[in-house]
């Protein structure tokens, strides 16, 4: 007799049978508890098979069609508590429609099934493997559903936006690149040596403030705007400013730029004045003078452009997208990837790319 097996029998009481079965949720969390009273943090998993031969039956299919062995417990509790008409309704309609029937899988399954999900599967995507005939889940590996070899991408909008997922992350993108070398350039030290309106010191000013989200992964529309009028501002200003150095000093907190002549009359002798007027000065020129070379300072558009990269790449690797909460079609709504393109323009970025729907 193992360990395992001593443990079990000391406390066998606790159960009805004497003994526990793994087929019984309450005796499983018996032994959980009683595991953890030792210190030690278990879970064990659900066996799907049930005493019902028929919904056996529906999950081994929904096992061969793909489905994650995380979410079957899930289903099969839902269907253990069916009654035997509610349990009819379900084989009825199990996996017999098509992607133009979504309305009618809502209307049966989406009560009970909808809102399934685990790390990886999204809203809605339980419901439509169990809703459509022949079709199979991607899983982790590919997209979310795949029909007859079309593969079909699964979002749920929010506030009029979804998330691209793992296509939409930006590490290694082009974008990403370009934003960690404009940020170290462009500073506030930078921005003062410039001759701003007050307008246009608020724009740049609230851009630079915005830096420390940005370690985040967050990109808000208002900040993408403000950066991409940033960048028009650069050029304009740095286009007549020669590659010489930018001469100031520091008072009171503020950096006040000075002519050739200004600089040459503040040049420190002995016994008169001490002002430290070195590396300041040659950082901010070096930074001015790569910023004239910056992809995005050269053609501000660039900004949204290696965005919509991201976008154009999510929407080649599928063939249609199915969207609930569509303003008009909160149901499901199924639309190829093409029509995607022109119903849904690059948003922000959140923990990845989001788009946002464009009202017709």
């Amino acid at each position: 007799m193992n360990v395992f097996d001593k443990f079990l029998n000391s406390i066998s009481y606790k159960f009805s049978k004497g003994y526990p079965d793994m087929n019984n949720e309450q005796d499983i969390l018996i032994i959980e508890s009683e595991l953890r009273q030792l210190g030690v943090e278990a879970k064990i998993p659900k066996s799907n098979i049930t005493s019902n031969p028929e919904i056996n039956n529906i999950l081994q299919i929904l096992q061969k069609a793909g489905s994650r062995s995380e979410i079957l417990p899930q289903i099969k509790d839902i269907l253990v508590n069916y009654t035997p008409e509610q349990l009819k309704t379900f084989t009825d309609n199990f996996r017999k429609y098509t992607v133009n029937d979504l309305d009618k899988i809502w209307n049966i399954f989406s009560s009970d099934f909808f809102n399934l999900q685990i790390q990886g599967l999204g809203r809605g995507e339980v419901m439509l493997i169990i809703g459509l005939k022949d079709s199979k889940s991607g899983g982790i590996e590919t997209k979310d559903i795949i029909i007859d070899g079309k593969v079909y991408e699964v979002k749920q909008l929010t506030s009029g936006s979804f998330k691209l997922g793992a296509d939409g992350e930006i590490a290694g993108s082009s974008y990403l690149k370009n934003l960690m070398n404009f940020t170290p350039l462009f500073t506030k030290e930078v921005a003062n040596s410039l001759d701003l309106t007050k307008e246009e010191e608020q724009i740049v000013n609230a851009v630079i403030n915005y830096y420390p989200k940005l370690d985040k992964g967050n990109g808000s529309k208002g900040f993408l705007n403000l950066l991409k009028r940033t960048c028009e501002i650069l050029k304009e200003k740095l286009s007549t400013q020669k590659e010489t150095p930018v001469k100031y000093i520091s008072a009171g907190g503020k950096k006040i730029t000075l002519s050739d002549d200004d600089y040459n009359k503040l040049l420190p002798q002995a016994g008169t004045i001490n002002i430290n007027l070195g590396d300041e000065l040659e950082d901010t020129r070096i930074k001015i003078n790569k910023l004239k070379r910056h992809p995005w300072v050269e053609n501000s558009n660039l900004i949204m452009d290696e965005l919509n990269q991201k976008y154009d790449s999510f929407l080649k690797k599928i063939d249609y997208l199915i969207i609930y909460d569509l303003p008009g079609s909160p149901k499901g709504k199924l639309i190829s990837s093409e029509e995607a393109k022109k119903l849904f323009t690059v948003d922000r970025i959140s923990q990845g790319l989001q788009v946002k729907y464009i009202p017709q």
